[in-house]
This record gives C-alpha cells, sequence and structure tokens, in this order.
C-alpha cells in the first residue's frame, strides 16, 4: 500500500511546512503516487508542484537537477529538454523561486534494462542513482523506487517483472543508505 512520504522519512520531518516549495519527481509512474504525496505535504502548508515526465530515468532527472543546482539563483531558459526540465522546476513556484525539497516518488522502470547484469547494475547505481540521491538529499528530499506492476508480464529473461523491479528497488536501498537519504521500497 501507499506509504505516506513521512512514513518513508525519518522521524525528524517537520509538521508545519508553511513556506517550504516542494518538487515532486518521476517517471510515469508518479503521476497517480505524486496525488498522494501533494495531499499529505499541501496538508501541512507546504507549496507543491508535481512534475512527473513519461519515459524519465535517471539520467534525465540526474541531468535536470544537476542544471538546476549549478544555475543556483540565475534562470535558466527553456532552450533544450534538460533546460526545460530546470524551467519548470524554477518556474513553477510562487515568486519564480525553486523548490526548498525535492522527493523522488517513482523512480527505475524506465532503467530495468540495467538490471540483467551485475556490473550494470552497479554502474547504474554508482553512476547515475548515487549521484541522484547526493541532490535529493540536498534539497531535503526523500526517494521511492520503482512500483511493482501486473503480474504476469516478464523481463526478456522471462522472470518476473515484479522480481527484477524488487531486485533494482533492493540496490536502491543500499545506495540510500550509504548516501543517507530516506528510502521507500513500493515492491516491499
Amino acid at each position: 500500500g501507499f506509504h505516506r512520504p513521512a512514513d518513508a522519512a525519518s522521524g525528524d520531518r517537520k509538521s508545519n511546512m508553511a513556506g517550504e516549495r516542494i518538487a515532486l519527481i518521476g517517471d510515469s509512474n508518479a503521476m497517480r503516487l505524486n496525488r498522494e504525496y501533494e495531499k499529505h505535504f499541501k496538508a501541512l502548508g507546504a507549496e507543491v508542484h508535481r512534475f512527473h515526465y513519461g519515459g524519465s530515468g535517471c539520467d534525465y532527472w540526474l541531468k535536470v537537477l544537476q542544471a538546476l543546482d549549478k544555475a543556483g539563483d540565475k534562470k535558466v531558459r527553456a532552450t533544450s529538454k534538460i533546460n526545460r526540465g530546470v524551467w519548470r522546476l524554477q518556474s513553477q513556484f510562487k515568486g519564480g523561486h525553486g523548490p526548498t525539497q525535492i522527493h523522488v516518488v517513482c523512480l527505475g522502470g524506465n532503467n530495468m534494462n540495467r538490471v540483467y547484469k551485475e556490473s550494470i547494475l552497479r554502474a547504474h547505481v554508482d553512476g547515475c542513482i548515487k549521484p541522484l540521491m547526493q541532490l535529493i538529499k540536498k534539497y531535503n528530499g526523500t526517494f521511492a523506487g520503482t512500483v511493482p506492476i501486473g503480474t504476469r508480464r516478464r523481463g526478456k529473461t522471462g522472470e518476473p517483472s515484479n522480481v527484477l523491479r524488487a531486485k533494482m528497488n533492493a540496490e536502491y536501498a543500499k545506495a540510500a543508505k550509504e548516501v543517507g537519504i530516506p528510502f521507500w521500497n513500493p515492491t516491499t
């Protein structure tokens, strides 16, 4: 079932979030979950915007957040796919200020091709997931892995897709522990 973000996070989260500007990011599976996160944070007084992007994965969000971090207070023009993502994060909040918190609501389903070989999965986690988690940590956020899908779906090796997703999430959970960021594993 759904766990509210605070359930997945450490117990020291604020109960009054007035003034917080929260960005909820993720892939297309985040669309439904974003509504739940949004309700939770808005009830605590935060300004919340949803930024799920169908077909996106770690690579896209890492590049967007690296560019956002590099831009600082400088406004970015929407001149490319990555800059458009940065521009959206900068411009959607009142006063044109970017987010104070960024939460990954669901991510990993579009990176499933990296789960079949241990060395490729390790390179993905070390080269993309951990750096993304470090940026999310900088923005006081949380991270959620990929969600389970239909039980009849199979990966390219014939293994059930949900087994593969659980394997990926287990690696994400280890990375989150190393980085020191709250993680929710939707497959457990």
